[in-house]
């Protein structure tokens, strides 16, 4: 047992050279595939720059995501502002024509004298129509109001009276008094 002979490679063979040709040319064949898989792969993921340029020309200018989010901020905050103040305004008129309204107490009366008038419009037309006995057309509670809307009516003509006796009387002294003063 000493020391092993050197060995020499065995001889390739015809058919073994054949063989080893073949793979070769399968992993060159693979290689080839593969790149020109990666090749294609690319081409398509690769866009024309005419195209890019027609397909950016079409959807417009393009805006940076922070310069539109400021901008439909800001457009939201004045759109805020804007239906603020024109709550605000609406609110002012609301509170003028409240306040333009008279008060339940007053509208009340209103309706009372709509009530007295309305009921000596239909008194008179039934008078004009010569109708007899006009009050028994009339409840006491209405013939009450008519009556108590006659004094007043009476109580404001007196007034109207002795203001234009007044006025008269005043107008009788200041041209007694220019008369006066021309002698």
């Amino acid at each position: 047992r000493g020391a092993s002979a050197p060995t020499t490679p065995a001889k390739t063979t015809h058919k073994t050279l054949q063989h080893q040709q073949h793979v070769a040319r399968l992993i060159e064949d693979r290689r080839r595939r593969e790149e020109e898989k990666r090749d294609e792969h690319e081409r398509a993921h690769l866009i024309d720059p005419e195209l890019r340029l027609r397909v950016r020309k079409a959807a417009g200018p393009v805006e940076p995501l922070e310069e539109k989010l400021e901008r439909v901020t800001a457009d939201k905050r004045l759109s805020g502002q804007r239906v603020t103040k024109q709550q605000e305004q609406d609110l002012r008129k609301i509170r003028e024509r409240v306040s333009r309204r008279p008060l339940l107490m007053e509208q009340e009366d209103t309706i009372v004298r709509a009530r007295r008038r309305a009921l000596a419009g239909v008194r008179e037309a039934l008078e004009r129509a010569g109708v007899q006995n006009v009050e028994s057309h009339f409840a006491d509670v209405e013939l009450d109001e008519l009556e108590r809307a006659a004094e007043r009516a009476e109580a404001r003509g007196n007034a109207a009276l002795y203001a234009v006796r007044a006025a008269s009387a005043a107008v009788a002294a200041a041209a007694s008094a220019a008369e006066f003063e021309t002698y």
